[in-house]
C-alpha cells in the first residue's frame, strides 16, 4: 500500500485524486491519503445541496461546496480538520467501517482518549461526534474515507450546516446532526495537528506496512483535468435545480434517511428524485425513473415497482416500507 500525504488544500483537487487513484490509475494498487480542504461543505453523492447547506453563510464566507461519489451526510472540512482515504481492491457488496477506524481509534487511546466507533459510521469520544467515514463502491474496487475533527472551527460548521426545514413541502425529517467535538479538547497535552498526523500515519504504516509515493507530472495533469471536469462542475456539485415539488416523503431508518420528492399533476406522476445520506451501490435515478408517467396511487405503484429494484438501491428496504413512507396511515 503505498502511503500519500500531501498538503494540497483545494477540495475540487483532493476529491478528483481520490477518485484517480481509485479508478484510474494505472496499474491500479492500494493507496493511504491524509489531506486536508480550506474551508469546504462535502455532501454525499445523494444529497440535495439546496437542503444541506446554509446557502446564504456559504457564499458570503467563502466556503467550497463540492459533491463526493460517497453516500452519506454533508460535513463540514477546513484546515482544523484531517481527512484520510483507503483505496483498495474489495469484491465485496456491503459497507462495512469499522475495519478501516481501527487505526485513528488506536491513534486516539495511545494519546488518552477513549474513542469508540458509534452507530453505523461514526467515531464518538464522550457520547460526541469526531469523525464521520463514508465508503464507495466500483468495478471491484473500495473507497473508504472519514474525517476527524482535530481542531476545527465548530461556530462555523454549525453555520455552514444549517438545515432550513421550511424548504420541504410536507411531512418532511431534519437530518439529525450528532453533537461534534474536537479532538484536542480531550487531549491530556498540547499537541499540533502536524503530530498528530505523523501519529496516526505511524499507526497505519504498522497495519499496513505502507511506502512513501507521489504523482508523477502526467498523473497530475489527469488529477487536475478531473478536478475541472466534474468536481468545479457546478451541476456535479449542486445538480440541476429542482422543481416545485408536490410531495414530499421522508423518513430515518438505522441505515440512513430517505428523502423522496414527486411532482404531481392531474393525479400522475410528472417527476421523480431520490436524496438521502444512504450508502448505496445502486443507482437511485434508476429507481426514481420508474415512479414517472404512473398515476399517484398506493395500488398502481404497488403493481409497478418491483422488490428487486428497490433492493438494487436499499438492500434494507421492502416494497412494503417505500410504500409505507410515500402513503403513510392517516393518524387520529
Amino acid at each position: 500500500m503505498i502511503l500519500f500525504d500531501h498538503f494540497t488544500t483545494d477540495p475540487a483537487f483532493n476529491l478528483a485524486l481520490e477518485e484517480y487513484f481509485l479508478l484510474h490509475r494505472r496499474p491500479l494498487g492500494d493507496v493511504f491519503m491524509l489531506w486536508q480542504n480550506e474551508p469546504t461543505v462535502v455532501i454525499g453523492r445523494y444529497q440535495n445541496a439546496f437542503d444541506e447547506i446554509n446557502s446564504e453563510y456559504v457564499e458570503a464566507a467563502g466556503v467550497h461546496l463540492v459533491r463526493r461519489n460517497s453516500g452519506g451526510g454533508a460535513v463540514y472540512h477546513d484546515l482544523g480538520n484531517l481527512n484520510y482515504s483507503f483505496l483498495i481492491d474489495d469484491g465485496a457488496s456491503e459497507f462495512h467501517f469499522e475495519r478501516f477506524t481501527v487505526p485513528v481509534i488506536r491513534t486516539l487511546q495511545q494519546l488518552g482518549i477513549q474513542a469508540e466507533n458509534s452507530g453505523r459510521n461514526d467515531i464518538i469520544i464522550a457520547g460526541r461526534k469526531i469523525s464521520g467515514n463514508a465508503q464507495y463502491r466500483r468495478d471491484g474496487r473500495l473507497l473508504h474515507h472519514g474525517t476527524i475533527l482535530f481542531d476545527a472551527n465548530l461556530e462555523n460548521l454549525a453555520k455552514a450546516l444549517n438545515y432550513a426545514p421550511e424548504k420541504y413541502v410536507t411531512r418532511a425529517v431534519a437530518s439529525i446532526r450528532s453533537r461534534v467535538t474536537n479532538v484536542c479538547e480531550h487531549l491530556p497535552r498540547n499537541m499540533t495537528m502536524a503530530e498528530f498526523r505523523r501519529l496516526l500515519a505511524q499507526n497505519v504504516i504498522a497495519d499496513y506496512g505502507l511506502r512513501h509515493g507521489a504523482l508523477r507530472d502526467d498523473e497530475r495533469n489527469e488529477v487536475c483535468k478531473l478536478s475541472d471536469e466534474k468536481y468545479r462542475n457546478r451541476e456535479w456539485n449542486y445538480g440541476q435545480s429542482p422543481p416545485s415539488w408536490t410531495h414530499v416523503a421522508a423518513q430515518k431508518f438505522p441505515w440512513g434517511t430517505v428523502d423522496l420528492r414527486l411532482e404531481v399533476r392531474d393525479g400522475a406522476i410528472l417527476a421523480c428524485a431520490l436524496y438521502g445520506d444512504f450508502f448505496s451501490s445502486g443507482e437511485p435515478r434508476t429507481l426514481a425513473s420508474h415512479f414517472v408517467g404512473q398515476l399517484f396511487d398506493r395500488q398502481t405503484l404497488d403493481n409497478t415497482l418491483q422488490e428487486s429494484e428497490i433492493a438494487r438501491v436499499f438492500p434494507d428496504m421492502t416494497k412494503h416500507q417505500l410504500l409505507a413512507m410515500i402513503f403513510p396511515a392517516p393518524t387520529e
